[in-house]
Formats: structure tokens, C-alpha cells, sequence
């Protein structure tokens, strides 16, 4: 068995000093698996992420820093005749995500959550030159 496959569906929380403390470690692993076909082509692969986290909470007041990364790979074959038609593709994005809540009160939170990450993206075969490619990933949410 993988590590990928012992650790996909994990997860923890470390609260030092109990909930009351104010602070807390966390964090994940997830391995998903896809398999598609669509006309005469088809794709498989695996994702796998891993996450860790730190929350830190003082009066009404919550803030935190969750930082990921995930890789993935698969292969792909697009239905038409000809061998450039078949190959793999690879990822890896690490992105991190600073986050704030407010209690406005008993019911009422605002919240908010940025996010970035950079990583690359691979492909062999499926043409004559295998292209390579940097990707990027922005974010943000706000709620109330």
C-alpha cells in the first residue's frame, strides 16, 4: 500500500492546553481517484492533498493560516486516430490561505479568507514537444 493510500482520508487536531487555550494545530490527507470517458478518449489518474493548519482565537475574534499542497497525475487518450492523441499529465500546486472571523454577535459572524498558490503543470506525449507550464491559483471569500 502507498503512503498516499495509508494516509488519504486522515485527519487531526492538536488543541495544547484544551479548546479553552485559543489555539489549535490541524491538518489532512485526501487521495481521490477519476476515471472518465467521453467519446472515443478517455482520462484516469489520482489526486492527492495534504494540509496543515493553525488557528489562534482571542475574544471574539478568530484568525488562522491553513497552508496545502496537492499532486496529481494521470493518463489521457483523446479518441482520434494517431499516437500524439495518448499521453500523461502531472500537477503540483502549494497554496496557502489566511483566514479571519469576527462574532458580532451570538448569531451573527463575518468572515474572511484569501488565498494563493503556485505550482506546475506537466504533459508528455499527446503532441510532438511536451509542453511544460507554470500555473497559478488566486482567491478570496468574504461572508457574513
Amino acid at each position: 500500500m502507498s503512503a498516499g493510500r495509508l494516509l488519504g482520508g486522515t485527519s487531526f487536531r492538536v488543541s495544547p492546553g484544551g479548546a479553552a487555550a485559543g489555539h489549535a494545530l490541524w491538518g489532512g490527507g485526501e487521495v481521490m481517484r477519476y476515471d472518465n470517458q467521453v467519446g472515443g478518449g478517455f482520462s484516469q489518474g489520482d489526486v492527492g492533498t495534504g494540509a496543515l493548519g493553525a488557528d489562534y482565537s482571542f475574544g471574539p475574534a478568530i484568525t488562522g493560516l491553513a497552508v496545502t499542497y496537492r499532486q496529481g497525475s494521470g493518463d489521457f487518450e483523446l479518441g482520434r486516430v494517431g499516437e500524439d492523441d495518448v499521453g500523461e499529465v502531472s500537477t503540483m500546486l502549494t497554496s496557502a490561505f489566511p483566514c479571519a472571523r469576527l462574532a458580532i454577535s451570538e448569531r451573527i459572524d463575518a468572515w474572511g479568507v484569501l488565498g494563493c498558490g503556485a505550482g506546475t503543470l506537466d504533459n508528455e506525449g499527446g503532441g510532438e514537444q511536451d509542453p511544460e507550464s507554470d500555473i497559478t491559483m488566486r482567491m478570496a471569500g468574504l461572508g457574513l
